[in-house]
C-alpha cells in the first residue's frame, strides 16, 4: 500500500492523463477509500465521472483503472445536468421555454426540451438546417410565438427561435432558429448520429428492420434519450404500435406510438417532466421517436409514450439533420455520406471511429481557423486531398485510394500531417493520433471493400495500438 506522500505525488502524476480518458471524467481530487460504504482508512485517487448511460460508449467503470501506481481509485459517478446555453448556440437537449406573441396569463407553454435540428422542404443537404425540432405540447402552432433557450437555473432567457409551425396529431412542432444563433447538426451532447430508423411495422411485420425485429420479440430492443430534465437515460421498447384513447396521456395525436419502459422497478425511469420532445435513439444511434409522454405503472414502473420520427418528419414535411455535414476539414464533399455513415454506425469498431472522429472534430477545426502552423502542414500534407478521395470511395464504393498524391506516396502525407497533429495537439488527441497513425499510413491503394473489412478488424479500445491487416489486394 502506498504511503499518503506517495499517494499524493501519484495523484498529481497522472491526474492529467485519468482526465483525458474520456469526455464524461469531470474531474480527479484525492480523498479516503470508501469500499461497501466504509471508509478503509487509506488514501485513493478520487474520479468524479458522469454516470449517465450513452449509446457506442463503453461503461464509464470500465474506462477508470482500479488502481495507478499502487493507489486504489474511488469513482464517483454523477448524473449530467444541463450547463449554462453556449454563447449564440442552439443545442439539441437543452432547455426550452415558447411565449405567446400576446400574453394572456395562464396559458403559456410547457417547459419542454429542444430535440434536433432540421431543414424544411427546399433546404439542401449542405446548407443550414433552418429549424429546430420539439413537441406541439411545448412550442404550440402559432406562427412567430418566440422560443427561448433555458439555462440549468432559468436565470437566462435568450430567443433563440420563432414557431413555425405545429402539428398536434403527432405532438410535434418546429421553429425557425434566428440568424445569429450557431447550430449543433448531427449530434446530441456529442454523440454522432447515423440516420434514422421507422419504427412502426407498416403492412407487414417483416419491413422493420432485422436487428429491430429480433430485439423487439426479445424486449431486449434498448433505446436512449438525452433530456433537458434527467439527461441520457436508457430504456427497453415494450411495443410498436401503440394506438390510444385520446386524453391526459395521448393528447390529440393519432400516430401509432411506441412504448418505452424503464429497465426495471428500481431502474431510473426513462423520463420526467421537462424532457418532452427529445430525440429517442438507439444503441446503433439512429433517431428512432419524438419523447411525448408517459405514466407510471402500479409496481413503479415507468413508461414513455414516443411518436416514430418518420411520422413527424412527414407531417411537418422537414428531414432532421442526423448525419454530420458534408464538408469535412476544408475539403467539399459533393453528397453526404449516409449509406457509409450508417455502416460504421452498425459495427463497434466503426461506432469507436465515430466516437475519435466526434471528440476531437471541434480541435482539428479550431487548429485549421487558428494555427498558421497547421494549417501549413495540413497543406503540404494535402489534406484537403486525402480527405477529398476517402470522401469519393465512400460515396461511390467502386474507387481506389491512390497511393500517391502530388508525387509523394500516400503513406508520406499523412505522416506529415500527423506530425503536425503531435506537436499541436492536446494530449487527448495526440494519444488517440498515435493509435491511429499505424490504420492511417497504410489506406493507400486500398478498396471501398477493403478499407470496411479493415475496420471492422480494428480494436478501436486497444491502448496497445492499432494494428491494420494486410497489404492491399
Amino acid at each position: 500500500m502506498a504511503s499518503d506522500e506517495e499517494a499524493l505525488l501519484v495523484k498529481r502524476a497522472r491526474e492529467n492523463e485519468i482526465i483525458d480518458l474520456d469526455t464524461r471524467v469531470l474531474a480527479v481530487g484525492l480523498g479516503g477509500k470508501v469500499e461497501n460504504g466504509r471508509p478503509t482508512g487509506e488514501l485513493a485517487i478520487w474520479v468524479i465521472v458522469y454516470g449517465d448511460p450513452q449509446p457506442g460508449l463503453r461503461p464509464i467503470r470500465s474506462v477508470i483503472r482500479s488502481e495507478y501506481d499502487g493507489v486504489k481509485t474511488h469513482i464517483v459517478e454523477v448524473t449530467k445536468r444541463q450547463t449554462e446555453p453556449q454563447s449564440k448556440l442552439v443545442t439539441s437537449g437543452s432547455r426550452i421555454r415558447a411565449y405567446p406573441s400576446v400574453i394572456i396569463p395562464g396559458i403559456d407553454k410547457y417547459i419542454g426540451t429542444l430535440g434536433i435540428a432540421a431543414r424544411t422542404e427546399g433546404v439542401p443537404p449542405d446548407k443550414r438546417p433552418n429549424v429546430f425540432l420539439s413537441c406541439h405540447h411545448v412550442m404550440g402552432e402559432t406562427k412567430g410565438d418566440r422560443v427561448v433557450q433555458l439555462s440549468c437555473s432559468n436565470c437566462c432567457e435568450p430567443d433563440v427561435a420563432k414557431v413555425l409551425r405545429g402539428d398536434p396529431k403527432v405532438d410535434a412542432a418546429i421553429a425557425t432558429i434566428n440568424d445569429d444563433w450557431e447550430v449543433q447538426e448531427g449530434k446530441i451532447d456529442n454523440v454522432v448520429l447515423a440516420g434514422t430508423v421507422h419504427l412502426n411495422p407498416g403492412p407487414q411485420w417483416s419491413t422493420l428492420p432485422p436487428d429491430v425485429q429480433m430485439a423487439l420479440k426479445h424486449v431486449n430492443y434498448e433505446v436512449y434519450k438525452y433530456g433537458a430534465e434527467t439527461g441520457w437515460t436508457k430504456g427497453l421498447v415494450g411495443c410498436v404500435e401503440v394506438y390510444g384513447r385520446q386524453g391526459q396521456y395521448f393528447g390529440t395525436t393519432v400516430a401509432p406510438h411506441i412504448l418505452i419502459s424503464s429497465t426495471g422497478k428500481d431502474a431510473e425511469a426513462f423520463s420526467a417532466g421537462g424532457d418532452s420532445g427529445s430525440m429517442v435513439i438507439d444503441g446503433k444511434r439512429r433517431v428512432v421517436a419524438l419523447l411525448t409522454g408517459g405514466a407510471t405503472t402500479l409496481d413503479e414502473i415507468g413508461l414513455t409514450w414516443a411518436v416514430p420520427i418518420k411520422y413527424v418528419e412527414e407531417r411537418l414535411k422537414i428531414r432532421i439533420a442526423a448525419t454530420p455535414p458534408p464538408s469535412i476539414w476544408g475539403a467539399t464533399v459533393t453528397s453526404p455520406l449516409g449509406q457509409t455513415h450508417r455502416a460504421l454506425a452498425g459495427t463497434a469498431s466503426g461506432r469507436g471511429l465515430l466516437d475519435l472522429y466526434g471528440r476531437h472534430e471541434s480541435e482539428v477545426r479550431k487548429l485549421l481557423r487558428e494555427s498558421r502552423r497547421f494549417v501549413v502542414a495540413w497543406h503540404h500534407g494535402q489534406g484537403p486531398e486525402l480527405v477529398r478521395a476517402l470522401a469519393a470511395v465512400a460515396e461511390r464504393q467502386a474507387e481506389v485510394l491512390p497511393t500517391e498524391v502530388a508525387g509523394r506516396s500516400w503513406a508520406d502525407h499523412v505522416s506529415a500531417v500527423v506530425q503536425a497533429l503531435r506537436a499541436l495537439g492536446s494530449p487527448a488527441l495526440v494519444r488517440d493520433v498515435d493509435r491511429m497513425a499505424p490504420f492511417l499510413v497504410s489506406l493507400g491503394g486500398r478498396t471501398y471493400g477493403q478499407l470496411m473489412d479493415l475496420i471492422e478488424g480494428l480494436d478501436v479500445d486497444s491502448t496497445a495500438g492499432i494494428r491494420p491487416g494486410g497489404a492491399p489486394g
